[in-house]
C-alpha cells in the first residue's frame, strides 16, 4: 500500500536520482531536485514539503552541507528528516553532516536493502513524532479550553459570592445598627444582655461573610494599589482598635514601633497591609485568655531604595502544635489544639493573611508551643521617601485641601451607592484626617459611616466641605 509520505531526492547526477526514485516509488510519493536551490524551493512550499530528503553532499554551487544548514535554520523546514548519501567516507565528513542535523549518513556505493531499511525507519520515526506532536497540540488545546472554562466558572462563583454577600450584609446591617441604638437606650440588664448577644453574633457573622468575600476575590485583583503612607502613624492607628478589643478580654496589648521614623513614608498597598495584619491580631487576641499580645515592627535593611520591615505578632495564648504549623495556612483549618470548639470562626483568617502577605512580597511564618503562646512574623519591603506630598502643621502631617476634598467626594459616592467597604475606605484615611484642624467634624463622620446612616453621613460631609471652602 502506497504511503502519503514524500521523499525528495537531491543529486546533480540524473542516474543517481533515477536509481533512488525506482527504489522507493512503489511505497512513497517521490520528488527530485538537481541542485540545492531547487531542493530549498521545494521544501519551502507547504504543498510540496517532503517528509525526508536523501541529499547528496558534493554538488556544484550549493553543496549538501549548506542545504542542510539552511533547512535546519528555517522554522518551517527544520522538522524534515535529512539523510546524506555521498561518496565521502571520511569520519570527519560524517560527523559534520550529523552535527548539522542530519539523521543518518549513507556512503556510496550503497546496498539498496540497507538504504530501504534506513529510510523506512526514519519515516516511521517521523510519523510517530508527528502523531505525538498532534496529540500534544490537541491535549494542550483541550487543557486550554478546560482552563478557560475553569476560570469562567471561578469568575461566576466569585460574582455569585459577591452578590450573596451583599444580600446577606444588607439585612445584617439593618440588625446591627438598631440593636446598637437599643443597647444604649434600654436600662433593663436582661434586655441589655440579650441585645449584646445579638449584636456580637451579628458582627461575628458579618466578619465571616467579609472573610469569605475577601478570600474569593483576592486573586482576582492583579495589581497592587500603591500610595504613600506613614507607616508609624498607620501602626499607631491600627493598634488603637485592637487595644480596645484586648481590654475587653482583660489582656494587655502593646505596640512596639519605636524604631520607626515618624518622617519616613512608604509607597505600597496599605489596604493589603491592613488586611494582612488584622486577622493575625484578631487570632492572637481571640486565642489569648491571659497575659499579652505584642505587635512589633522594625526596619531591617535598605536595598536599592526599598526598606525592609519585620512584623511580629507574639501572644501568650493557647500556642501552636509545632507539628501542625503548615496546616494553619490551609483554608477552613482551625488553630485550636483539641477537638473542642471554644472559638468562633471558619479558619480563613490565617490563609487570608498569608495570601495578602504573599502579594506584598513576603512569607508568613509561625512558631510556638502548646500552652506557651505563639509568634507569627513576616518581612516585606516598601519604596521609601522622606518628602511626601503633604504640608506640615503643628508637627503633624496634613492632607492638602484638594486631597481632602477628593477623599470626601469619593466617600460621598460610596455612601450614596451603599458600597460595602465604605467604613474601610474611611478607616484607611482617618489617620491622616485626624491630623487636620477639623478633627471633631471627622469624628462625627466616622460615627455616621460606621453606623451606615447614609443621609446623616452625606449631611456631615457637606458641612465639612463647606467649612473647607471657607
Amino acid at each position: 500500500m502506497k504511503s502519503n509520505q514524500k521523499i525528495l531526492i537531491v543529486d546533480d547526477h540524473k542516474v543517481n536520482r533515477d536509481l533512488l526514485t525506482d527504489l522507493f516509488k512503489a511505497d512513497y510519493k517521490m520528488m527530485v531536485a538537481a541542485n540545492g536551490e531547487q531542493a530549498l524551493a521545494a521544501a519551502s512550499r507547504p504543498d510540496l514539503r517532503p517528509d525526508l530528503i536523501l541529499l547528496d553532499v558534493m554538488m556544484p554551487g550549493m553543496d549538501g552541507y549548506e542545504v542542510c544548514r539552511q533547512l535546519k535554520a528555517n522554522e518551517e523546514t527544520r522538522g524534515i528528516s535529512v539523510i546524506f548519501v555521498t561518496s565521502l567516507s571520511d569520519a570527519h565528513d560524517e560527523t559534520r553532516g550529523l552535527e548539522l542535523g542530519a539523521v543518518d549518513y549513507i556512503s556510496k556505493p550503497f546496498s539498496p536493502m540497507i538504504v530501504r531499511a534506513r529510510v523506512s525507519n526514519q519515516l516511521l520515526l517521523k510519523s510517530l513524532r508527528d502523531s505525538l506532536e498532534e496529540q500534544v497540540a490537541a491535549r494542550t488545546q483541550a487543557l486550554g479550553a478546560a482552563l478557560r472554562e475553569a476560570q469562567a466558572s471561578e469568575l461566576a462563583k466569585s460574582e455569585f459570592i459577591a452578590r450573596m454577600s451583599h444580600e446577606l450584609r444588607t439585612p445584617l446591617n439593618a440588625i446591627i445598627s438598631p440593636v446598637s441604638t437599643l443597647m444604649q437606650r434600654t436600662q433593663d440588664p436582661a434586655d441589655k444582655n440579650q441585645l449584646a448577644m445579638i449584636y456580637e453574633s451579628s458582627n461575628n457573622l458579618l466578619t465571616l461573610i467579609n472573610e469569605i468575600l475577601d478570600f474569593s476575590q483576592l486573586e482576582m485583583r492583579e495589581a497592587l494599589d500603591e500610595s504613600y503612607f506613614n507607616l508609624k502613624e498607620f501602626m499607631i492607628d491600627l493598634s488603637s482598635q485592637w487595644t480596645v478589643k484586648a481590654n475587653h478580654k482583660n489582656i494587655s496589648f502593646k505596640l512596639d514601633s519605636h524604631k520607626l521614623s515618624a518622617l519616613t513614608h512608604c509607597l505600597g498597598d496599605v489596604t493589603f497591609l491592613r488586611r494582612a495584619l488584622e486577622p493575625l491580631l484578631d487570632n492572637a487576641i481571640k486565642f489569648t485568655d491571659a497575659g499579652e499580645v505584642v505587635l512589633r515592627v522594625a526596619p531591617t535593611a535598605v536595598v536599592q531604595g526599598r526598606m525592609f520591615f519585620q512584623f511580629d505578632i507574639a501572644d501568650t495564648g493557647i500556642g501552636i502544635d509545632p507539628n501542625k504549623i503548615d496546616e494553619l495556612f490551609k483554608p477552613f483549618t482551625q488553630a485550636e489544639p483539641t477537638g473542642t470548639r471554644r472559638f468562633s470562626g471558619i479558619g480563613l483568617g490565617l490563609p487570608l493573611a498569608s495570601r495578602y502577605i504573599k502579594r506584598l512580597g513576603g512569607k508568613l511564618q509561625a512558631k510556638g508551643e502548646l500552652g506557651k503562646g505563639s509568634e507569627l512574623s513576616f518581612n516585606i519591603s516598601f519604596s521609601i521617601t522622606e518628602a511626601p506630598n503633604t504640608t506640615e502643621h503643628g508637627g503633624h502631617s496634613l492632607l492638602s485641601r484638594e486631597e481632602l476634598e477628593s477623599d470626601l467626594a469619593e466617600l460621598a459616592i460610596l455612601v450614596k451607592t451603599g458600597f460595602r467597604n465604605t467604613d474601610r475606605f474611611l478607616a484607611e484615611r482617618v489617620n491622616q484626617w485626624n491630623a487636620t484642624p477639623w478633627k471633631q467634624d471627622l469624628g462625627e463622620i466616622v460615627h455616621f459611616v460606621t453606623n451606615y446612616n447614609a443621609k446623616e453621613t452625606l449631611s456631615a460631609i457637606d458641612a465639612l466641605k463647606r467649612k473647607i471652602s471657607r
